[in-house]
Parts: C-alpha cells; sequence; structure tokens
C-alpha cells in the first residue's frame, strides 16, 4: 500500500508541506525552522536542575567509576561459584573495560606536553584574593634594579639631529636620531618633502599667452595650466577661448519676435519656475524675473518649443556645456507635450 500524505502547515515559517504518515508527529518542514521554533520556546527559560537519580545515572556510565561497597560483595559472591574458565573470561572483560582501576600518575614526559599545548593560551583574570596571596608570597623577593641588574647595560649619549640637544638612549635604541616626537615628524617630514620624495619631478618651465612672463607649473598641469596668474587666465578665456563661445552667434542681436509678450507667455506655460532647480520668480532667494533660454542657442528660433524658463545662474551654467543641456531640455519638453496631449484625450 502506498503511503498516506498528510498536509500540514509549518509553524516557523508558515508555509504548507505534505508529510507521510509514518511522521505524523512530525511539526516543522525542516531542521532549520524546527531549530527555530525550539529556541523561541525556550527563549527566557532556564533549564531545570538535575535530580539526585539522573546524578547517580550519569556517574554509573561514566569509565573510571570506583566501586560501591555493595557492588564489590555482590561481585565477591558471584566468583566464588565461577568455574576457572568463566573466571578467566569474566577478569578479561573487566580489563577492557578499565573498571575499578585507579588512574596511574602522569609522567615527566606527559606533563611538558601538556605544558607545550598550554603555552600561549588567555587564561581567566585572577580574583582579587588570589591576587592579594601572590603578593603576599612575592614580599620581599623584588628583582633588583639599575646598575646591580645582571642585564643592565650603561645608556648610550647622543645629539638631536634636529635641535641639536643632547639625549640618553638604551642601546637597543642606538639608531634613534631625534630626542623627541616633535623633532621626529620633522625629520621624518625632511625626508619625504621636495627631491627626497620619490615621487618629485621637477616643474617645467612655460611663457604667459598674455603677458609673456616666466612661470613653472607641475607635469600634471603642463596641458591646462596656460597663464600664469588668475588676471591673465580671465583675460584669455574670453570671445573664442571661451567655454560657451559657439561660432559668435551669442553677439547676434535677438530679433524683433523675441518680445516681452513671448518671455511672459513662456513663464506662464512654465508656472514661473526655473525648469532647471525649482527656483521660483518670486521669493526670498530670487528678487529679478527669470530669464529664457534658447535650447538650441539659435536666437533667431523663437518658436516655443526651443524656448524655456531658467533663473539666472541656471542661464550661465547651462553656457559651459551646450550640446548637452540641448538634449536635456529637448526631452523635457517633448514630456511636457505628451503630458499635455494625455490630458486633452481624457477630457
Amino acid at each position: 500500500m502506498p503511503a498516506i500524505k498528510i498536509h500540514k502547515a509549518c509553524p516557523a515559517c508558515k508555509i504548507d508541506f505534505d508529510v507521510s504518515s509514518s511522521y505524523k508527529n512530525q511539526e516543522c518542514c525542516s531542521i532549520g525552522c524546527s531549530g527555530k521554533l525550539r529556541s523561541e520556546r525556550t527563549k527566557g527559560k532556564k533549564r531545570p536542575p538535575f535530580s539526585q537519580k539522573w546524578k547517580d545515572n550519569i556517574g554509573k556510565a561514566r569509565k573510571g567509576r570506583h566501586l560501591t561497597q555493595e557492588w564489590k560483595d555482590n561481585i565477591s559472591k558471584a566468583l566464588q561459584n565461577l568455574s576457572p574458565e568463566k573466571d578467566k573470561l569474566w577478569r578479561e572483560k573487566l580489563s577492557r573495560t578499565g573498571l575499578g582501576k585507579k588512574k596511574k600518575p602522569l609522567t615527566q614526559e606527559q606533563k611538558d606536553k601538556i605544558s607545550r599545548t598550554l603555552t600561549g593560551r588567555k587564561c581567566k583574570p585572577l580574583s582579587q584574593k588570589h591576587k592579594d596571596k601572590i603578593s603576599k608570597a612575592n614580599r620581599g623577593r623584588s628583582g633588583k634594579k639599575g646598575s646591580d641588574n645582571r642585564n643592565w647595560k650603561p645608556r648610550i649619549h647622543k645629539f638631536c639631529v634636529i635641535c641639536g640637544e643632547d639625549f640618553y638612549v638604551k642601546p637597543s635604541a642606538k639608531n634613534q636620531k631625534c630626542c623627541r616626537e616633535k623633532c621626529s615628524r620633522k625629520f621624518v617630514g625632511k625626508k619625504i618633502s621636495g627631491e627626497n620624495n620619490y615621487l618629485w619631478k621637477a616643474k617645467i618651465h612655460k611663457i604667459c599667452l598674455i603677458c609673456g612672463k616666466n612661470f613653472y607649473v607641475r607635469p600634471c598641469l603642463k596641458d591646462i595650466r596656460k597663464c600664469c596668474s588668475n588676471e591673465c587666465r580671465i583675460k584669455f578665456a574670453t570671445g573664442e577661448n571661451a567655454s560657451g563661445y559657439i561660432d559668435g552667434r551669442s553677439y547676434e542681436p535677438y530679433p524683433s519676435k523675441f518680445s516681452h509678450k513671448l518671455k511672459e507667455s513662456i513663464r506662464r506655460r512654465d508656472g514661473y519656475i526655473c525648469q532647471l532647480c525649482g527656483l521660483p520668480e518670486i521669493g526670498e532667494l530670487n528678487s529679478r524675473k527669470l530669464s529664457i533660454h534658447h535650447v538650441d542657442n539659435d536666437t533667431k528660433n523663437n518658436s516655443p518649443d526651443n524656448l524655456i524658463t531658467l533663473c539666472n545662474l541656471c542661464n550661465n551654467a547651462v553656457k559651459k556645456n551646450p550640446k548637452k543641456w540641448t538634449r536635456y531640455f529637448q526631452k523635457k519638453l517633448q514630456k511636457q507635450q505628451e503630458q499635455k496631449q494625455l490630458c486633452l484625450t481624457k477630457l
């Protein structure tokens, strides 16, 4: 007959599982769930103490136990009636089990092995009573100090490399070159800094493109740095050298179509909020009107799809990388148009 399966629910993970009729007392679906359930049941509970009978049974089960007088009497009575052949067999069994035998004292070799295995292990912290006993036992046994000690060696006289003060050092620290920590830091700093550093490289000579002065630059800045000072750099970054320069189109005048009415309609469309940082037109942080930006940077293209509202800071920031921001704003305007069309279709 095939085994009948019983449908159960695990109390630990609350998952349904099937069990055969032979395992009908099984509560959980797996060993892990049974462990969790056992820990939840025994949480906060202490194990009950062993009874005296239980302790006696454990003591009897252990090897090397001492026989009681009653056991010895019963064994002696049984041995008197045994034949010599059975007596031999019985004694052989006794020798195998090791009952009634006393343990032999440890040899010196065994003691040495135990001491080797125990070296380096952390012991339990000593109690105050134990410490007091050790202190009483060690009174009057303090070792000799200074020159009276047999391991004592005279200190070496040296001069500090940084401040020039004289100081004394133990023979183990004969290579010490500084008197204190401050001087040692200065000494290490001198070793690392400048030409002594393993990463040090000589500076490269360059000529300023604006004023013509000579200046020196690190090797990592040889292609970036072109001017000697900040003033020359500002003069150099104008016109065609500017990061926001696009074929001189920024200098072209705005056409008549780019009027105040068109600007106001674009601001109204965008809710009088900057479309990049979300700054409103009227507020504590902004005291001026929002500016209108051309998405493709073409001042002649004044269609509403090419115009977007920005604050003054965002309008200046957008000019640094025009290609990136044109793509970004074009996608944003497309999404706005799609949302409007969806709203109209629903109405």
